[in-house]
């Protein structure tokens, strides 16, 4: 890379948090979510991260359960990408995206947002979405485009 460029722009270290895949169903209450990630969290924030990021949140109350462990303390700068089923909402909980991203955009602490972990077709239009609520840089980032078979449990 450039010289000039490093000058410019400083090399961060982001520490990426995923979402509680492990936690299904009843389960899933903005309490458990919050103690589930609580520990991660703090070990993060101590860890010298320049910024976290929470990466792939599939639903609001989870985004919820981050908002809420902002308040806390332990961290002071993160960035929050979704992932979305079909280019419209977040691939559970049936909470559309521009709901998700509205969220994380009045938090303080969050300073970017955006799409990832989705396929490239969706992009553009969750992007063009995404702008409408927030005035925050948009992070984009999809997957290959393959969808998961459940059943051969390979992408096709």
């Amino acid at each position: 890379m450039d010289d000039k460029i490093l000058k410019k722009r400083p090399i961060l270290v982001a520490a990426s948090v995923g979402s509680s895949v492990r936690i299904y169903g009843d389960l899933i209450t903005l309490e458990t979510l919050k103690d589930f990630h609580r520990t991660l969290l703090h070990v993060l924030g101590e860890s010298g991260a320049d910024i976290i990021a929470f990466e792939t949140i599939p639903s609001k109350v989870e985004a919820q359960a981050f908002a809420a462990l902002l308040d806390e303390g332990d961290v002071e700068i993160l960035r929050v990408s979704f992932n979305s089923k079909d280019g419209v909402n977040v691939v559970s909980g049936g909470d559309s995206i521009k709901e998700c991203i509205a969220l994380a955009d009045v938090c303080e602490k969050v300073v970017a947002v955006g799409i990832n972990c989705t396929s490239p077709r969706f992009m553009e239009g969750l992007v063009l979405e995404i702008g409408k609520v927030t005035s925050k840089p948009i992070l984009v980032y999809p997957n290959s485009g393959e969808r998961y078979d459940a059943n051969r449990k390979s992408g096709l």
